[in-house]
């Protein structure tokens, strides 16, 4: 499925019919599509997911249902949205419409299908129409235009891997919390086509609970009744404490926001350096702390072998001693086990016949007790050992002494020279970031820098205040497993219904069958995803040694995806860069996508942020041509994509748009350029104010 054509009707920014038409080619399947900030960037990104989900467009992803929340509600969004010069020229509607040509729906043959959304001054809710080849079909009518976009085009729940923000991706590498897992183990199922049958089989599940309401007594079906409330209460509880979290999450971001604002006011103001300057600076400094860190760790390490560095040639002679004494301690209980051995071989006959435990124990005793003897024997000689190391603990100290002999005294000075030089360093960074915050003396400054102090503290407390109610939400999930297994226990207790055993039988076994079936798709389908992601780490990253495996842990409701190092040891993603965790996060989305059973284009906002050249250059070869049939691009020209950059993509490129604002209307549109003269456009129009 591809998009043949966008047009955008008095929304928001855009007055008027503003179209894009996207050729179809196969041998190039990338589309550019640029303007500067606050020219409709983002409101053309917006104005796609809003088409394909009205009001639902706050489950695709939380900047929605930030923006949403900040101006009041979707009523106040929708109203919002109708484009201000036109509202003045008493223009009452505006709408979005997207077609798609290779459509592949079950039932339905047609060369184009068209979604269109629209809102009227004065309607309480936005309206949705489908047509297929210009004509209503009744098929979509009788499933229903929502329902027909969430199963047949595009759900929700994996939208924001196919409208993504290629800036804003590196939160997928990022994720920790168990409620973050839960989502993407949510997304995951529905993108591997899982989630039908996970649905199905909680639907059988509660058939078999309501055989079991029907056939309950009076006293049961009290119980069950009890039980049941308890749960929906619980349910209630955490559905207002995760609605909750998610006010407090917005009120995060908005005041995280609101920090990054004030810091680039005191930059700008101290006229020290830029604020991606600031932001390398930061990143900077984390690293440095995190290799302090390690620096820290390596040299207690060696701190502990310290005492046996500076016993020396001691040290040495002890261990020589000890595995002297040893190597003739075994030889001397060699030579006196050597006969206790051969008789027991002699009585080997009398063991193969079968006899009682105190026979056994009478044979065996004379053996234990001449054993016994001969250690009595040899505790005199045992004394006159002047060490008298075990073989485990001599093994030990063997290891001591190899890593003294030979690399301990260079890795002690190594590791002093890199913890003095990180020091430095960050002494450095810290110079700059204060000289860079603390610059300015005057009244606008200081009332800034009091602000910036104010939100810190409002972040930390909201922050605080997100522990609590994670803590409260961890109770509620607890107590209703519990429920649910009470619940469980009383089903068990019932006895079913002579005319819905049967029934009940059949439930249990597709449930049974259902559990099997998904387990195995989960188990294939782990397998083909952890390759993905490794394949495309591999293809993106400098180093491509430094992951040597992707391994995908799948429990319940959670999923948990962990790189390996050579070591096989856990990488901590923390101690990634920002580029490496756009990098790891990118070939989640291209592993994802590419597992997804729905075929739709992938449109991304902000590519190669963060990105240095190599892994630019990787990114643009090996991820923007081969993620989908069909990319839309929507990069800042010159800042988020270089000439030269542009340039290694553009064999794949098959149109380009830039996003002409035209001042005297404070509108914009939509201006096609051919791929040559793409920045000599963008330089001419920025050279000449219109852009």
């Amino acid at each position: 499925m591809l998009i043949s054509k966008i047009t955008l009707f008095n929304y928001r920014i855009y007055k008027g019919e503003n179209q894009i038409i996207f050729d179809e080619d196969p041998s190039r399947n990338i589309h550019i599509v640029s303007g500067y900030n606050g020219f409709g960037k983002t409101t053309f990104l917006t104005s796609l997911v809003w088409c394909l989900y009205g009001a639902q467009m706050q489950d695709v992803d939380e900047s929605f249902r930030k923006r949403i929340k900040d101006i009041g509600g979707y009523g106040k969004f929708l109203e919002d949205s109708l484009n201000r010069q036109a509202y003045l020229d008493l223009a009452m509607q505006y709408y979005v419409e997207i077609s798609f040509s290779g459509v592949d729906v079950p039932g339905i043959i047609a060369e184009e299908l068209t979604i269109r959304r629209s809102f009227a001054d004065g309607d309480k809710s936005d309206n949705v129409q489908i047509w297929l080849d210009g004509q209503p079909n009744e098929l979509v009518q009788e499933v229903g235009y929502d329902l027909f976009i969430q199963d047949f085009i595009l759900p929700k729940e994996i939208a924001k891997f196919f409208f993504f923000d290629a800036e804003k991706i590196t939160e997928l590498a990022e994720i920790q919390t168990l409620d973050q897992k839960r989502q993407l183990a949510k997304a995951y199922s529905e993108v591997l086509g899982i989630k039908k049958y996970i649905d199905l089989r909680a639907n059988l599940h509660e058939q078999r609970l309501k055989y079991r309401r029907e056939s309950a007594n009076a006293t049961e079906v009290k119980a069950f009744e009890e039980v049941e409330l308890e749960i929906e209460t619980l349910k209630e509880n955490i559905a207002q404490q995760n609605s909750l979290l998610q006010e407090i999450d917005l009120d995060i971001t908005k005041t995280t926001d609101a920090i990054n604002e004030l810091q680039e006011r005191l930059i700008r103001a101290g006229h020290v350096i830029s604020v991606e300057e600031h932001e390398k600076l930061k990143n900077r400094k984390l690293e440095l702390l995190s290799q302090q860190e390690d620096l820290k760790d390596k040299f207690k390490r060696l701190l502990d072998l310290a005492p046996f560095a500076i016993a020396g040639k001691l040290f040495s002679r002890i261990v020589r001693v000890a595995n002297d004494e040893l190597s003739a301690a075994q030889d001397n209980h060699i030579e006196h086990i050597l006969p206790l051995i051969a008789d027991l071989r002699n009585k080997a006959d009398i063991l193969k016949t079968t006899i009682s435990k105190e026979q056994l124990r009478q044979l065996l005793n004379p053996l234990f007790g001449e054993y016994e003897n001969l250690l009595q024997e040899n505790i005199g000689k045992e004394q006159s050992l002047k060490i008298g190391f075990s073989p485990k603990s001599l093994h030990i100290i063997d290891h001591i002494e190899e890593q003294l002999h030979h690399a301990y005294q260079s890795d002690i000075k190594e590791n002093a020279i890199l913890m003095k030089r990180t020091r430095y360093e960050i002494n450095d960074v810290n110079r700059s970031l204060s000289h860079a915050e603390a610059k300015g003396t005057d009244v606008v400054v200081n009332r800034t820098r009091e602000n910036l102090h104010q939100k810190q503290k409002e972040s930390n407390n909201y922050l605080l205040a997100k522990g609590r109610e994670e803590e409260k939400l961890q109770v509620f999930t607890i107590a209703l497993n519990s429920k649910k297994k009470i619940r469980e226990e009383l089903q068990k207790k019932v006895n079913i219904q002579t005319d819905l055993i049967e029934k009940d039988n059949t439930a249990k076994r597709l449930i049974l069958e259902l559990d099997e079936f998904i387990l195995k798709i989960q188990q294939q389908k782990k397998l083909t995803l952890q390759s993905r992601i490794l394949e495309t780490l591999r293809k993106l990253m400098h180093k491509s040694s430094f992951i040597a495996d992707v391994e995908i842990t799948i429990e319940n409701d959670v999923i948990d995806i962990e790189l390996i190092n050579r070591s096989g040891k856990t990488i901590s993603k923390e101690g990634l860069s920002m580029g490496e965790k756009q990098l790891y996060a990118t070939a989640i989305l291209q592993a994802l996508v590419k597992e997804a059973n729905f075929d739709f284009p992938v449109f991304i906002d902000s590519p190669m942020q963060k990105l240095d050249t190599s892994h630019a250059k990787n990114i643009i070869k090996h991820f923007y041509p081969t993620v989908s049939k069909q990319v839309i691009l929507l990069p800042l020209l010159q800042k988020e994509m270089s000439e030269v950059e542009f340039n290694l993509i553009e064999p794949h490129v098959k149109s380009a748009h830039l996003i002409y604002h035209k001042s005297d209307e404070s509108s914009s549109t939509f201006v096609h350029v051919e791929n040559k003269e793409l920045f000599n456009t963008v330089n001419s129009l920025h050279n000449t104010n219109h852009v």
